[in-house]
């Protein structure tokens, strides 16, 4: 059924199946983001052209499915922690045993998509009380639709969410990658057909189409396992509720401490929704922050996967050629991160006016969103950072060290959230970004602790130094950000359209040329570097 790269790893060469699939893991991952985050991102960059109001509307619908299902990275990242282990052979009582667990996300989620939509109905001031209510359960409210139809679509997701950590840990990577990327293109048609055909509520349009990608989800990963019996599947949801209660106390510990660390970064992102702010601000940091996650997602999620599953791996015993080993691929995983981030630090504000203007005409170019973008280049670097470093510690720290960790983080988080409150209520969405680049009041305590923890666990003297992560020739990256500025200030001529295009060619020449003499400096020195890079994530299926 499935491919050679994602046939599900037997009794008899488990162990051989998952390295091949780990070693074309970054392949794979770099393949799903981009395919899906490119297929979402054009679709929404066209309507927003057409339709009015599009880019808040629909943050404000994802933001609630995000609140809701973010409890599951916790399990999934438990169960590859604590699941098959990277040596043992993968058998029916293994795939069992991590089911049994997993399970559990789904009753979990479902009290968590209760909560979800009183929370959401309150906030719309419906009173079930009201003779209006009789409204709530006749649909005839859009917002009452729109929350409802989430509830239904996280329930949808929940339901696939125990063979989607199965699969994780089977590396069934080919299955993840179809699926995903049929859902979303299946969500982005719904979408088109809703709105352009149908002239519905632009606030039910994108519940609907949620409800669809979770639909094409469950179809494929219960079609899959179904078809293929690599499980005995009707552990998944047992009938008695004590045969709920038969699962592995260890793994599900590490579960719940995953999960805590889950929900404190849930606090995090959504923390600057403790401050009501307008509409625009509300536009205004939907398109930046479209534009830089595609671009973090393309280029640092499969990094921080990839690196996730290969620090795991290389951690399985403490001695000392095996500190060694993990040292140097955290330098390089770091260096390459610290590569990538200056890149598009240098590039990134010289060229934000013409990137907006591209993307979006003369929509969002003028006010404050190009400063807002600028701004969020300059806070990449600190997740490329901070991802890396949160892998390692995550793959090798002991329970106790995920714990203070955990600690450490809530503490951090709530300095962080009080922080964003008062700068959203100040600068609006511009006190979203500076909260996250100025300030990096939780980024830079999170990226401290790790550093002092990868300190302890090297013992000092195979501690790195922040010159062994920067790059040779970053000097000349330097450069190239002052001069991408200047010719943006100088060269790029904005007081009409005849006048843009005119300066646009050199404007483009200049960057190209400095990206051109960066390559020419960092590569020749860096080569080797950026060879064993690439062999180490080639796709070799």
């Amino acid at each position: 059924m499935a491919a050679d790269g994602d046939a599900p790893p037997q009794s008899t060469d488990g162990a051989t199946g998952s390295r091949r699939s780990r070693e074309s893991l970054f392949g794979y991952l770099v393949a799903l983001q981009l395919l899906t985050k490119l297929v979402s991102f054009v679709f929404n960059s066209w309507c927003m052209g057409a339709v009015e109001g599009f880019s808040g509307s629909m943050l404000q619908a994802t933001s609630f499915v995000d609140r809701v299902l973010y409890y599951r990275e916790g399990f999934r990242r438990g169960c590859l922690h604590g699941g098959f282990g990277f040596d043992d052979k993968v058998t029916d009582e293994s795939r069992t045993k991590l089911l049994k667990v997993a399970r559990m996300a789904f009753p979990i989620g479902i009290v968590a998509t209760i909560v979800g939509c009183i929370h959401e109905l309150w906030k719309q001031k419906i009173k079930f009380s009201d003779p209006s209510a009789a409204a709530v359960f006749g649909f005839e409210n859009p917002y009452v639709q729109a929350i409802l139809i989430n509830g239904f679509a996280c329930i949808l997701e929940l339901l696939a969410e125990p063979l989607y950590i199965l699969s994780q840990n089977l590396f069934l990577l080919k299955l993840r990658l179809i699926s995903e990327v049929v859902a979303t293109l299946m969500r982005c048609i719904r979408a088109y057909i809703l709105l352009h055909n149908l002239n519905m509520e632009m606030v039910v349009v994108f519940p609907l189409s949620q409800a669809m990608y979770s639909s094409c989800l469950l179809f494929a990963y219960w079609f899959y396992f179904l078809l293929c019996h690599v499980s005995k599947l009707h552990c998944v949801f047992p009938r008695r509720v004590q045969d709920w209660m038969d699962y592995d106390k260890r793994l599900w510990q590490a579960c719940m401490m995953f999960t805590g660390q889950s929900l404190k970064e849930l606090v995090v992102q959504k923390g600057q929704e403790l401050v009501p702010f307008r509409s625009s601000y509300l536009d205004e940091y939907g398109v930046v922050d479209r534009l830089g996650s595609l671009v973090v997602r393309l280029i640092f999620r499969p990094f921080e996967e990839s690196n996730r599953l290969k620090f795991a791996e290389m951690a399985s015993g403490q001695t000392t050629q095996t500190i060694l080993s993990l040292r140097a691929s955290l330098v390089q995983c770091l260096k390459i991160n610290c590569l990538a981030g200056l890149l598009i630090i240098a590039f990134g504000p010289g060229y934000s006016y013409t990137l907006l203007r591209m993307v979006y005409k003369d929509r969002h170019c003028d006010g404050p969103t190009q400063l807002l973008l600028i701004l969020y280049w300059f806070y990449v670097i600190s997740l490329a950072f901070n991802g890396t470093l949160e892998a390692f510690l995550q793959s090798i720290a002991s329970q106790s060290q995920l714990k203070m960790l955990n600690n450490f983080s809530l503490i951090s988080s709530v300095v962080y959230v009080l922080i964003k409150v008062l700068l959203i209520g100040y600068a609006g969405a511009v006190g979203l970004i500076i909260s996250d680049t100025i300030i990096w009041k939780d980024m830079l305590l999170k990226i401290s602790y790790f550093m002092v923890f990868t300190r302890r666990f090297f013992q000092n003297s195979y501690a790195i130094s922040i010159h062994q992560v920067l790059p040779s020739g970053w000097w000349v990256l330097v450069f190239s950000g002052a001069a991408t500025i200047i010719s943006d200030m100088m060269v790029l001529n904005k007081e009409s359209k005849e006048t843009y295009w005119q300066s646009l060619p050199l404007h483009v020449g200049i960057g190209t040329t400095c990206f051109l003499l960066s390559c020419a400096v960092i590569y020749p020195r860096e080569k080797a570097l950026i060879e064993k890079f690439i062999k180490l994530h080639k796709h070799r299926d």
